[in-house]
């Protein structure tokens, strides 16, 4: 009796029952062996308990049926439920074929880009209102036809473009846009020409456009600092991985390697950088506008465009090949410069004599801001750091008590770690990630795999002029 519980309770259990069907077959399964013996005493009562014995025996049919039914029931769920986890799990196994919905045709691919910016920043130009924050752009896109096509597409999120102020041209050709086909799901734009661009030719596309400089941390963006006791605003770029489609329209894919040249227009009062060292620094008509060109950069990934336009100061040194290394960061911090810039200036002498390739840098500014999403971003000659991993520690002004000063000293040993260990990797992407280039982002390991190693060199005392590997762990 136990063992027959005990199988029809698990055999209830194996189907996940509720309790009171276990209830249910117990009880039948009681009265079923209490009737089977109970003795026969009499004929009439024999007929009385046939007749009883045969509703019984009827009344288990009936929920044995019931049961039957519910198990059916259950066996319906359980293979709905694997048949939902299987189209789920297809639906899992699609979001990794989703990338190529998104990514661009290779029917043209990028040589270069010319790229004008004119960024209106507030407090120094008199401009109409609806201009403050935002960006005048131009943009001519020097392209490799590799298929025939009368279709080139783009990147773009969130800028308007002037389908009239574009065109195309190849060689002595013109080409008329004939219509702009936005996608904002997948972040495009389609030029749609007069007539085809014929395979093997190159061919450039000028267009002009109006971008934002955002809120957030992304694309180009507004950084909020003091300037003599006066808030101002910068403007920066963080573009990895997909953001410098917000600024112009491009390749934005790490694939689509090409070189840039770059062009700000920014107001008196403040100045620009950019990846490359500078060209040309003019006034433009009127005084109050500033024009800065810069020289054209390594061919580099979209991601990995910069600017700036700031009040920021510098301070500045120079690696053993003569390289010139700046930082910079808001007025009044010039004290806490010394150690990022000693740093940098001895890793890239460390990484140009240990990788034998010179001419990878030409310069190097580095940028701390107090507004940043990530710790760094290595942009090809202009990474930007958050300010902590960037600028030393303040000296207090007032006397420290033994105690105060125990603290002081090591929490500047721990900002030195932080700079050092942080300098060193973002310097190293320089080399892997920016010279060699992941073809996309499920190769991103690769490029951190090599800075985390190298984030590992250090300065053995503060008057080497060349890092090591040096274990802080126990």
């Amino acid at each position: 009796m136990d063992s027959s519980e005990d199988h029809v309770s698990g055999a209830a259990s194996e189907f996940h029952c509720r309790p009171s069907i276990t209830k249910v077959l117990n009880a039948a399964q009681q009265a079923f062996s209490t009737l089977k013996q109970s003795p026969v005493k009499s004929g009439r009562k024999s007929r009385d308990d046939s007749s009883g014995f045969a509703c019984f025996i009827i009344m288990v049919l009936i929920i044995v049926i019931i049961v039957q039914l519910w198990l059916f029931s259950l066996l319906y769920i359980q293979l709905k439920h694997r048949k939902d986890g299987e189209k789920k799990t297809e639906e899992k196994e699609n979001i990794f074929v989703l990338p190529s919905e998104y990514r661009l045709p290779r029917n043209v691919t990028p040589l270069s880009y010319e790229l004008v910016l004119k960024i209106y920043l507030p407090f120094y130009v008199d401009f109409p209102k609806e201009k403050n924050l935002t960006v005048d752009g131009e943009v001519r896109i020097n392209m490799l036809v590799r298929e025939s096509t009368n279709v080139i597409v783009l990147n773009q999120a969130g800028i308007s473009i002037e389908k009239e102020k574009c065109s195309v041209y190849s060689h002595d050709n013109a080409f008329v846009v004939e219509r702009l086909d936005y996608d904002h799901t997948h972040e495009r734009v389609s030029f749609y020409l007069n007539d085809v661009l014929p395979s093997g030719q190159t061919a450039t596309l000028k267009v002009s456009y109006t971008a934002r400089v955002l809120n957030g941390t992304y694309g180009l963006y507004q950084n909020l600092y003091v300037s003599n006791n006066k808030i101002k605003i910068a403007a920066v770029t963080k573009m990895e991985p997909t953001s410098a489609r917000k600024l112009v329209p491009c390749f934005d894919e790490p694939d689509f390697k090409a070189v840039w040249k770059v062009t700000i227009v920014h107001p008196v009062g403040t100045t620009a950088i950019a990846n490359a060292m500078e060209l040309d620094v003019s006034n433009e008509p009127g005084g109050e506008w500033k024009k800065s060109a810069f020289k054209p950069t390594p061919i580099m990934s979209s991601y990995l465009l910069a600017v700036f336009v700031s009040e920021f100061t510098y301070n500045e040194a120079r690696t053993n090949r003569g390289v010139r290394v700046r930082l910079w960061s808001a007025p009044g911090s010039e004290s806490q410069r010394d150690y990022g810039l000693k740093v940098a200036t001895t890793a890239l002498s460390t990484f140009e004599k240990y990788f034998g390739l010179n001419e990878v840098m030409l310069k190097q500014d580095l940028v701390a801001l107090e507004n940043f999403g990530s710790g760094a971003m290595e942009n090809w000659g202009l990474i930007t750091f958050r300010r902590k991993y960037l600028l030393d520690l303040a000296v207090p002004n007032a006397s420290l008590t033994s105690e105060e000063q125990s603290s002081f000293l090591l929490n500047k040993y721990n900002r030195h770690m932080d700079i050092e260990s942080v300098v060193t990797h973002e310097l190293t992407h320089q080399w892997f990630g920016n010279l060699v280039t992941l073809a996309w982002w499920e190769e991103l390991w690769l490029n951190e795999g090599f800075a985390a190693y190298f984030e590992n060199l250090r300065l053995v005392s503060p008057g080497d002029d060349e890092l090591a590997i040096v274990s802080y762990y126990l």
